[in-house]
């Protein structure tokens, strides 16, 4: 397979995910203050009908709309469980972050498209993500609320710069791991 090629179908992948990934986090928020409401608008009474389905009370059909464009993008998306999409949501931050990394050494002249290590550095930034998510429940003070919950936008995005600046990061990790581990 060509060279571009890769890289395009390993961006398209990472963007699916990440994009699948950020929405079920922002669904999740939307649905946290929906249910803050949800005695409220119960109690309003309403007689509609949208996409075949009838609504009786307002936070029904709040429900109903807040959630099914994501349903209809994502299909899966209730399928898989949470940890499953924070997971898949690392990797593909920390996959955008090596395809980034190629192309600025591509932009930057560093490299050229058949010197891009188009298999090896995906591939690694998927792992970085993996990473990235384990110091998440390592380092809690950086990336956690007060609930114990992983911060999910802060931890795309630190998977994505990991994943941008990829040997960077495994020679910071390197250095700090090989403290704990001296023969």
């Amino acid at each position: 397979m060509k060279p571009a090629l890769t890289l395009t179908l390993w961006a398209l992948l990472g963007l699916f995910f990440g994009i699948s990934g950020i929405s079920r986090v922002k669904l999740e928020e939307d649905l946290q203050a929906l249910q803050a409401k949800k005695d409220e608008l119960s109690k309003k009474q309403i007689k509609l009908e949208l996409d075949g389905v009838p609504f009786t009370d307002e936070y029904s059909y709040e429900y109903y709309t807040t959630i099914n464009p994501y349903v209809s993008l994502f299909p899966w998306f209730f399928k898989v469980p949470s940890i499953i999409g924070i997971i898949s949501t690392a990797m593909s931050f920390g996959l955008l972050g090596a395809i980034g990394n190629i192309i600025l050494l591509l932009t930057k002249k560093e490299i050229t498209i058949n010197e891009a290590k188009v298999w090896s550095n995906p591939i690694l930034g998927i792992f970085i993500g993996i990473a990235v998510l384990g110091l998440s429940y390592i380092l809690p003070n950086l990336l956690v609320v007060n609930s114990g919950t992983i911060r999910p936008f802060t931890l795309m995005f630190l998977a994505f710069f990991c994943g941008l600046f990829s040997q960077r990061f495994l020679e910071i990790l390197s250095n700090f791991f090989s403290k704990f581990f001296k023969s």
